[in-house]
This record gives structure tokens, C-alpha cells and sequence, in this order.
């Protein structure tokens, strides 16, 4: 990330960067040489890459290849990055030659490539480097570093004592390879730990009798890997209990190292120092003497479950030893049952969550009899997987007395009974309702509300609020007791008036809901007298006439009636009647 800033503001950019590591891998190596002659020069190559860059090192017959005033180690990078090392040789020698071995690492992996150098000379043994460590019960390999050229045999022998060799192989277990390998299957401490020599025959062709024969010696020792007694941890363990593991080595070469792990990490006894009376929780690890330790747990708890690894270690291996530690718990409440209020309709989810791999269920009172009965899940109500009891669209059938239980075979497991409230919000079960009469009729308009009390309920006509009183003809009477409805509101309208006619909502409300109930009033009468009576046109036969269409109280005109008269003469109805719009 780059942060660029002033005294003003700042600016940000950033890009990443993906690394993909990759072991070491050769782009070149030395091949075979055919043998030199001594003051000849030698230049081997090695080539590598690799992410991260690899080291290259050179080992000839397995010991390190250092410098000297004839032979140059180098390396260097090139523009493509691939590391090149190489080993320079001048006037060549017969100690020069031997199996030369190129290492590239990388700490991903390590690559290795070798080839033999043969200097022509009188045969040799290269000194071995060290004395050979090996286990006992697994197959060593031993390489004569054996050089010069030619070479007409190589031999194993075993010491015997008093400086007497004796000829390998002697038992099945030996093989001594005609390239100079000593091989011992399956090796033993007591018959097997000793000097062992190869002895290089060399030919005599040209050389006279220098060097025809050299040898080597080196001392094979064999220890015994650490053998663990098997242990098991305690199969019914339950927490607060007690339990102690003992990890004792009963075979293998000291000094021994003895380590307890959890889980791949190692166990951490509880600090010196802590108060551990009360029946706390304590970790301890006891050494018992050289060849054994305890692992002691008091007031196990479930964190205390999981693998426990003795690892057993000397100088020529390790061993371990697992066994597994379940600390059966009871169950314990994860979310514990609360009471619970909802309203009728919604989603409700009784939360019931425990511990310990427990098998929940849920029961319920029957309000009839108190008894309880298991909750059998269907679409209305089921119990999910964590153990909660989810309930849809609620109603008030479903309030009552809920048990949860939680059991997993540990303990007298866990209850809690509930309860479960519904409310039921304020609501009409009829949404809407008309009703027509004559002018002057009286009218009933009622409004069955329903819900939890209070509620309550609002008067509007044609969207606007309605005072009833504001004429002695209105009178709105409310009853709460009536047993029709939770609350039961009358409009009564005396003598009604076409301003009577109107949309009349009743609004219900409570703290759990809001409802209405629409009432549409129609008021019918007689329709008024058309107005603005015109004569439009007149001809020698015929009269038009026009007029505006009067108020129709409500109904349908079905006709109208035309009355005329000479000026002197009184009113006469016309012969013929015209329909609306004519």
C-alpha cells in the first residue's frame, strides 16, 4: 500500500502481490566424466531455480568440498533467475576423485544430482567423516568412499577384536555389493555394534605394486529407538472427575526426552504458585524418574477433550504414542428458554439451544387437562435442528405452557418451562359493508371490533373525523360488555338527509394492531326540479327544449315529465315523456 499526504489530504493506492512458492528444480548438471589423468582440470555445474531462490552446496563421498590453493567454489545469479554454483579442479589429483553430489534448497524442498569423478592412480580409502549411529530393528547402508582407478574389488570385513577381521557377508542379514555397499538388515545392538572396514583391490596393471591395496575403518553404533508402554485414557470420564495419564518409556537407550501434547501443542501445566484447592481445574506433569512421566487432570472439563500424544525421543529417534480424551459433559444451556409475547399472525421462534451433543424436545400443556404432550413437528410447528421451536402464523390457540428438554445421556439433563403469550391485535373480521334507505328513515351502522382491550376506535366520514355532535340526529353509543364483539360501536343517524350519504370508517386500534371497517351509506329521494328549462329551436311543427339534469337522489331518473300551456290557458301534460339525456 502507498500513502501519499499533505497538509491538505491524503491518498491511498494499493496492489497485491500473490507468491507462489516452488521447490528447487535443476536447469543444469554435470554429466559423467571418463576418468582423468592426475594435473588434468575438472569444472562441474550445477543449475537451479526455485521460489524462493535456492543455495547450492557440494559434498564429494558425503563430506563438504572446501577450497584450497587448487580448488575453487563459486556461484552466481543470472538475469533469468537461476542460480549457477560450480566446482573448479586444477592439476588434478587422485584424492580428487569420489562421488560428488550438487544439493539445491530452498527450505520448500531440496534437489540433488551426483556424478563420480575417476582420477587414473593408485586405489584409496577416503577417512570417513564420522562414526555411523543406527537404529536398532532398521536396515543400515554403508558406502565405501573408495577411489582411484583401476579398481579391481572392494570388501566388507567386521572386527573381531584383538585386531582379527572377519569377511562380510557372515548371516542373511549382510550384503556386501560389488560397488562398495554394505548393507545390514534389520541391525541388532548386541551382535552388530562394531568396526567395519572396506578394503579397495586395486589392479596392477601399470602401476607397479604402489597402491594395490587401501582400506578404511568406521565404527558402527546402534541404539535402541524409545518403545512407549500403551496407555488409554479413562473410557467414561465425566467432567469434574479425575484422570491421569502415564506415559513410561519400557525400552530404548537413555538419556531419554519425555513430552505430553494436546492436540499438537505441548501441554501447559497450570502456573506454580495457583491456588488449587476448591476443586479447581489443575494440569500437572510429573516426572516419575528417567524412563517415565504422568499427566495429571483434576476437574476435567470439556476443553480439557482431545488427543494426547507421549512423544519419547533419544538420539537416534522419536516415537509417540495418542490416545484420545472425551470428558463427557452434561448438557448446558447454549440460549436458554425465555417466556414469549407475539401477536397473532406473526413468526415465532422459541429459542432452546444447549450443549453436549444433546437431544432437545419440546412439550406443551393442553389448557383442558395441564397435561403435557410432546410437540409433534408439522407445518405449523416444528423444532429446528439447534433444538428452538419455531411456530407460524401464530394464533391464540397456540398460547399456553411450553417444556424444553435437553439430554445427552450425561446427568439428569435440563428443563425449563415457558410461557408462551399471544395478543391479539385490534382488527374487524368484516372489512366492509352498504346500506340504502329513504330520506328520513333512522339508520344503524355498527362496528364489531375485536382484540385485546383497550382498543381504541376512531370515527371518520369521507376521510374526515366525524363529531357526532354536531346534530342532536347522531348518536354513537359504545358498548365493551355486549358479548358480540370486544368492542361494539353504533352509529344511529335520526331522519336522515341526503348529507348522510357518505363513507363511514371505523378505526380499531390497540397496542398490538390497527384495523378498519368501511360502511358506505347511500340516502335515496325524490330527485330535484331541472333547472334552466330553454327553448332552443322552434320551427312551424316542432319545439326543442333543454334543461340541466336537476340532483337524481341517489337513483336513477327513469323519465321526465314535459306540462305546457298557451299563455292563457293552465298547465296540460304534454303527450309523450322523454328519458334522461333526450
Amino acid at each position: 500500500q502507498c500513502i501519499a499526504s499533505n497538509e491538505w489530504e491524503s491518498s491511498t493506492a494499493s496492489a497485491e502481490v500473490s507468491l507462489v512458492w516452488d521447490g528447487p528444480h535443476f536447469t543444469h548438471t554435470f554429466t559423467p566424466l571418463e576418468p582423468l589423468s592426475p594435473g588434468q582440470s575438472l569444472s562441474l555445474k550445477c543449475s537451479a531455480t526455485g521460489l524462493p531462490l535456492p543455495q547450492i552446496v557440494w559434498t564429494v563421498d558425503g563430506q563438504p568440498v572446501s577450497d584450497n590453493w587448487r580448488l575453487r567454489i563459486g556461484d552466481y545469479v543470472s538475469s533469468d533467475g537461476i542460480v549457477n554454483s560450480y566446482v573448479n579442479i586444477s592439476n588434478v589429483r587422485v584424492e580428487d576423485g569420489g562421488l560428488y553430489k550438487c544439493l539445491a534448497l530452498n527450505g520448500m524442498n531440496t534437489a540433488v544430482h551426483h556424478n563420480r569423478v575417476v582420477v587414473l592412480g593408485p586405489v584409496f580409502v577416503r577417512p570417513f567423516a564420522h562414526n555411523i549411529t543406527a537404529v536398532a530393528g532398521h536396515a543400515v547402508r554403508v558406502d565405501c568412499p573408495a577411489n582411484g582407478h583401476p579398481i579391481q574389488s572392494i570388501q566388507w570385513f567386521i572386527g573381531s577384536g584383538s585386531n582379527q577381521w572377519t569377511k562380510l557377508p557372515q548371516n542373511h542379514r549382510q550384503r556386501a555389493l560389488t560397488n562398495g555397499t554394505l548393507i545390514i538388515e534389520s541391525i541388532e545392538s548386541r551382535t552388530d555394534e562394531r568396526w567395519y572396514r572396506c578394503v579397495v583391490n586395486g589392479s596392477s596393471g601399470g602401476s607397479g605394486s604402489v597402491g594395490l591395496t587401501a582400506h578404511g575403518n568406521v565404527y558402527i553404533e546402534v541404539l535402541v529407538a524409545p518403545v512407549i508402554n500403551p496407555f488409554h485414557a479413562s473410557p467414561n470420564l465425566r467432567e469434574g472427575m479425575r484422570q491421569m495419564l502415564t506415559c513410561a518409556v519400557v525400552d530404548g537407550d537413555a538419556p531419554l526426552s519425555i513430552q505430553f501434547l494436546k492436540d499438537d501443542v505441548p501441554v501447559r501445566p497450570t502456573p506454580p504458585g495457583a491456588d488449587h484447592t476448591g476443586g479447581r481445574h489443575e494440569v500437572k506433569v510429573t516426572a516419575n524418574d528417567v524412563f517415565s512421566k504422568s499427566l495429571f487432570i483434576s476437574n476435567v472439563t470439556a476443553d480439557d477433550s482431545g488427543n494426547y500424544t507421549c512423544v519419547a525421543s533419544n538420539r537416534v529417534a522419536n516415537t509417540s504414542y495418542s490416545t484420545y480424551l472425551n470428558v463427557q459433559v452434561p448438557p448446558k444451556w447454549v440460549i436458554s428458554p425465555m417466556d414469549t409475547e407475539a401477536i397473532v399472525g406473526q413468526k415465532v421462534v422459541m429459542n432452546c439451544v444447549a450443549s453436549g451433543q444433546s437431544r432437545v424436545w419440546w412439550e406443551r400443556s393442553e389448557l383442558a387437562d395441564g397435561h403435557l404432550r410432546t410437540v409433534i413437528s408439522n407445518s405449523h410447528m416444528h423444532t429446528m435442528e439447534n433444538g428452538s421451536l419455531t411456530i407460524n402464523d401464530v394464533t391464540p390457540d397456540d398460547e399456553g405452557v411450553y417444556l424444553c428438554q435437553a439430554n445427552n445421556g450425561v446427568g439428569s439433563g435440563l428443563s425449563k418451562l415457558v410461557q408462551l403469550k399471544v395478543h391479539v391485535g385490534a382488527h374487524f373480521k368484516s372489512k366492509f359493508g352498504s346500506q340504502t334507505v329513504t330520506k328520513g328513515q333512522d339508520v344503524w351502522i355498527e362496528c364489531l371490533s375485536y382484540g385485546e382491550r383497550p382498543i381504541a376506535v376512531a370515527l371518520t366520514r369521507d376521510g374526515q373525523p366525524f363529531d357526532a355532535g354536531v346534530e342532536n340526529r347522531y348518536q354513537v353509543i359504545r358498548n365493551e360488555t355486549s358479548g358480540v364483539a370486544d368492542v361494539w360501536l353504533r352509529i344511529h343517524i335520526l331522519d336522515t338527509t341526503r348529507r348522510d350519504s357518505a363513507l363511514y370508517t371505523c378505526i380499531a386500534s390497540n397496542k398490538y394492531g390497527r384495523d378498519e371497517f368501511n360502511h358506505q351509506l347511500i340516502v335515496q329521494e325524490a330527485p330535484d326540479i331541472p333547472e334552466n328549462v330553454m327553448v332552443n329551436e322552434i320551427t312551424s311543427r316542432t319545439a326543442l327544449l333543454s334543461w340541466l339534469e336537476p340532483y337524481a337522489g341517489n337513483a336513477i331518473i327513469i323519465k321526465y315529465r314535459l306540462e305546457m300551456k298557451q299563455s292563457l290557458n293552465g298547465w296540460q301534460s304534454s303527450p309523450q315523456s322523454s328519458p334522461p339525456g333526450d
